[in-house]
């Protein structure tokens, strides 16, 4: 029970991802493997190995960064159902001004925006803070691997595609928390 699993099949539909994390997997990589994101994956899912997955508590903050107003509904819908309070906008400039003055657990950031797009965005959160410290998860329709391995090249800290399910996007949300949660109790340790 104590030891997570990771599917790894090249058949990567939803119905077959939401079946394996229904199941109890840990997490789904596609083949071809993109061995940056595999290695992200099972570092965080070993890190979350140890319990302390972070409980869904109406105190974590998401913001929600999405061009499409239709997108960005139904995304904080999922997210308030998730038990989680949202902040929405709709650019990355505004994404960075509402990090400058809000206490923000994690970013759900979407790639292709115009202006400033996802990864220019996510360039300039990682120069206030690091993937540890505040997790962003990119979301977009892109699903090819030259996108998604440009988005953890950028510090992201994890990736998911839309359409969203919500078993997936919950499992991806939980993960970069717990791993925040470690990230501080280290720092802590080391303080004390």
């Amino acid at each position: 029970r104590g030891t997570p699993v990771i599917m790894l099949s090249a058949h990567a539909t939803e119905k077959v991802i939401r079946k394996c994390l229904l199941l109890g997997a840990a997490d789904y990589l596609a083949k071809p493997l993109i061995m940056d994101l595999a290695r992200n994956r099972i570092e965080l899912n070993l890190r979350n190995q140890e319990n302390l997955s972070h409980p869904v508590n109406s105190d974590l903050t998401l913001l929600l960064v999405d061009d499409h107003p239709l997108n960005i509904d139904l995304l904080e819908r999922m997210v308030t159902k998730l038990g989680y309070r949202a902040i929405t906008t709709s650019s990355g400039p505004a994404a960075l001004e509402i990090l400058e003055k809000q206490k923000i657990d994690l970013v759900l950031l979407d790639i292709i925006m115009p202006g400033m797009d996802g990864i220019e965005t996510l360039s300039e959160i990682r120069k206030m803070r690091s993937p540890g410290s505040l997790p962003v998860i990119m979301v977009t329709a892109e699903d090819d691997n030259a996108t998604m391995l440009d988005a953890i090249n950028s510090g992201a800290n994890d990736y998911v595609t839309k359409p969203y399910d919500m078993v997936f996007l919950r499992k991806r949300i939980e993960a970069c928390l717990a791993t925040q949660e470690i990230v501080k109790q280290t720092n802590l340790d080391q303080v004390g």
